[in-house]
């Protein structure tokens, strides 16, 4: 078998080493932080990881003997990526739980934000809704303990939310450049060695 031949034949294997470092580029940014609703990553930073769920569905597949990618079929990966404007389609406000106390009443309602409002009503008797341009935040104020005095949010209502980009793809990308031409290459050497060439 000639050289040039036996290179081509041994592309294809290569390029998906490449493409293998490259998922796990992808995951490795998206484990760097855990998340917390009290502790949200910030614009421009790779997001935090709550739940998993995104790094786990990174995955990576060939198209065809020359094309690799990484991808994900988790919807919020591309407003995570770029950002996005969040909008009510009714018109009315729209609601995020910003404190653990918050998103275990949304949950507890089973994601209704009314619900988490109806709940916290019964909950917090010094329940208070406290308005400041388009935007109400609903809370509470413990009378004792270390909080006590302290007004505690729960739940941001308002008619949009605008999500700062979080890169996390892009970012990978730039990181695992030379990782990736290293496993193409070592992939590539081996499999020419291997046959002798």
């Amino acid at each position: 078998m000639d050289f040039a031949r036996k290179i081509v034949e041994s592309v294809p294997r290569a390029l998906e080493a490449a493409t293998i470092r490259l998922q796990g580029e992808v995951q490795k940014t998206l484990n760097l932080t855990k998340s917390t609703v009290e502790s949200r990553s910030k614009p421009g930073d790779p997001p935090g990881n709550e739940t998993g769920t995104l790094a786990r569905s990174i995955r990576h597949k060939m198209l065809s003997p020359t094309v690799g990618v990484v991808f994900t079929d988790v919807e919020y990966a591309k407003y995570l990526e770029y950002g996005a404007i969040i909008r009510s389609k009714s018109g009315k406000m729209i609601g995020f739980p910003v404190s653990a106390e918050g998103k275990q009443l949304v949950k507890s309602a089973g994601g209704s934000i009314r619900g988490a409002i109806t709940a916290a009503k019964a909950k917090y008797p010094s329940l208070q809704f406290r308005r400041g341009g388009s935007v109400v935040v609903v809370g509470w104020t413990p009378s004792r303990g270390k909080r006590g005095g302290t007004f505690v949010p729960l739940i941001v209502l308002a008619r949009q939310a605008v999500l700062q980009p979080r890169p996390f793809a892009q970012r990978s990308v730039d990181n695992a450049r030379g990782d990736m031409a290293s496993a193409f290459s070592a992939s590539l050497n081996g499999q020419l060695l291997k046959g002798g060439v």
